[in-house]
């Protein structure tokens, strides 16, 4: 038995001492690990340095312990600042470096004269790996990230910067890259942030708080394609004044897809980018694989969402115009010539606050396609814009009050547009960040438009129009024409007054002067009003304007 013992503690203690020299015989190469795997972030548009590294951890793990760490991404000029961290690496597997920061550190705005704000986070980790060759994978994870509000700086990415950031739950976000290839995950519970949406003009920028729940994403890059999809079980963006709004979207889908034509090597343009500059790269990839030949097809789906519009007592009467609708989607087709938008919302109920009642109604689809040019050119280009609303409807209690004599038709109204215009272009639709632009003149400008479709159906109102305009033909007055054929407007005129939409007024001027051009049909069942543009002139049904004035 006593032998036995002996036998079993000189076992122990052979492993025991054979441990310890795996430990301290692998202690330089997990060093060597630690150390390259920071080096090789500097390929990713990352510097990293440290004051001091020391290396414990026995017996288990080797773990390093970094004293004044700092890591600086050059091109966005942020430099944070960690007065210690902690990285560990398994002795089973030295290829994975793991990074543990403290709570608190600061990040300096260089582009500010070095301005220092706050970061608060909980359990903040990098998980760096080693692939083939200088080739990175990393991971960052947090519990909890938010940036002091007194002092944090707007980071800017072209038209949209964001500032006061604060992630709460899991927030993940992870990347491999090996041979130019693309491949990013992030998830958060939630993400509260600001963002401002920029004009052309420096005071031109729209502000947003964004707030959004179960956030999850990934982005996927090689050399036949980028795939990225956004999941959001809700999201909401609200405006301040002077445009006050609030939009309320539950069950978020975006996917989007590009695909370069074979004149772009997609790997390699991926590989060009600096990920660490986040939206920079996000943005500008799929911007210069379309300029080069390839395509971007977008696709949006939303189910029930809200938005709440503060157009302004004082412009309109209506101190809110609230919106909530059963579901919507959205595409966006850009290719090098073209951009094309199709947009669908069902089932809109609205909601007009006025000073002293409330107006409802439903709107049961709406659609929108708008169709531009991609690329600036001297020659003109076509587009179009096209609008329809079907089955327009005001609720039982709105009716009761405006009309309580049920003396109009209620039945569904109905509006659609569809007009194409010639137009030049005078800068790209495409904008990478950092371009710069020109606020002094429009991007582009209107050479003629044609009516193919103007039909409006509401409050026993037909109307419809066409027509086509020169706006600049080289001379000073456009040239051309517009007919509208309409069907019972004057009892549309009586209806509106009933339902004391305008100023009675307006709707006696309007009696007196339509009656007064409008000419009857060819059929005799409606009233034509015709305006043709000639020569500086304007006829009204083959009047000078001026006599019908």
């Amino acid at each position: 038995m006593r032998k036995a013992l002996w036998v079993l503690l000189g076992v122990v203690a052979i492993a025991v001492i054979g441990w310890s020299a795996v430990w301290f015989i692998g202690r330089p190469e997990a060093e060597k690990t630690i150390r390259q795997s920071l080096s090789n972030l500097g390929g990713q548009g990352v510097e990293v340095t440290f004051a001091d590294l020391d290396i414990a951890g026995f017996p288990f793990a080797y773990q390093a312990n970094f004293t004044d760490l700092t890591a600086r991404i050059a091109d966005q000029e942020l430099e944070a600042q960690f007065p210690s961290a902690s990285g560990a690496v398994a002795i089973s597997d030295t290829s994975t470096t793991i990074l543990t920061f403290p709570d608190h550190f600061t990040v300096a705005d260089l582009s500010a004269g070095g301005e220092r704000f706050e970061v608060e986070s909980d359990g903040l980790e990098a998980r760096i790996t080693r692939l083939q060759g200088d080739a990175l994978g990393y991971a960052l994870s947090a519990k909890r990230i938010a940036v002091d509000p007194r002092d944090a700086a707007a980071r800017s990415y072209g038209l949209f910067s964001y500032t006061n950031p604060q992630v709460s739950g899991t927030l993940s976000r992870d990347r491999a890259a090996q041979n130019g290839l693309l491949d990013v995950t992030f998830a958060a519970d939630s993400l509260n942030t600001e963002v401002n949406v920029e004009g052309r003009a420096p005071d031109q920028v729209q502000k947003f708080a964004i707030a959004a729940d179960a956030l999850k994403g990934s982005i996927h890059g090689d050399e036949d394609a980028i795939r990225m999809k956004i999941d959001a079980a809700s999201l909401i963006a609200t405006a301040p004044a002077p445009s006050p709004t609030d939009y309320r979207f539950k069950d978020l889908d975006l996917a989007l897809e590009v695909l370069p034509d074979g004149k772009l090597d997609l790997a390699e343009l991926i590989a060009a980018q600096d990920f660490a500059s986040g939206l920079d790269a996000l943005i500008n990839v799929p911007i210069r694989a379309v300029k080069a030949g390839g395509t971007l097809d977008l696709d949006l789906n939303i189910g029930p969402g809200s938005t709440r519009i503060f157009p302004g007592e004082a412009d309109t009467g209506i101190s809110a115009l609230d919106l909530a609708y059963a579901g919507g989607s959205s595409t966006l087709d850009v290719r090098q010539d073209k951009v094309e938008l199709r947009s669908t919302a069902n089932a809109i109920d609205f909601s007009a606050v006025l000073p002293d009642a409330v107006r409802k109604g439903q709107i049961g689809t709406a659609t929108t396609t708008l169709f531009f040019p991609a690329l600036a050119s001297s020659a003109l280009q076509e587009s179009k814009i096209q609008y329809n609303i079907s089955d327009l409807v005001l609720d039982d209690e709105t009716w009761a009050a405006l009309d309580p004599q049920n003396a109009i038709d209620r039945k569904p109204g109905a509006f659609t547009t569809d007009i194409s215009m010639n137009i030049f272009l005078h800068e790209d639709l495409l904008v990478e960040t950092g371009q710069e632009l020109d606020t002094t003149a429009s991007p582009m400008s209107v050479e003629s438009f044609e009516i193919n479709d103007f039909t409006i159906d509401l409050l026993e109102l037909f109307a419809q129009a066409d027509g086509t305009v020169d706006l600049n033909s080289g001379k000073s007055a456009p040239e051309g024409w517009v007919e509208v054929t309409m069907k019972d407007w004057q009892q549309f005129l009586q209806n509106v007054q009933t339902l004391q939409f305008v100023d009675p007024m307006f709707i006696g001027i309007a009696n007196v002067w339509i009656g007064g051009v409008a000419v009857p049909s060819a059929d005799g069942l409606a009233s034509v009003i015709r305006f043709d543009f000639k020569d500086g002139s304007l006829l009204i049904n083959g009047k000078p304007f001026e006599q019908i004035k």
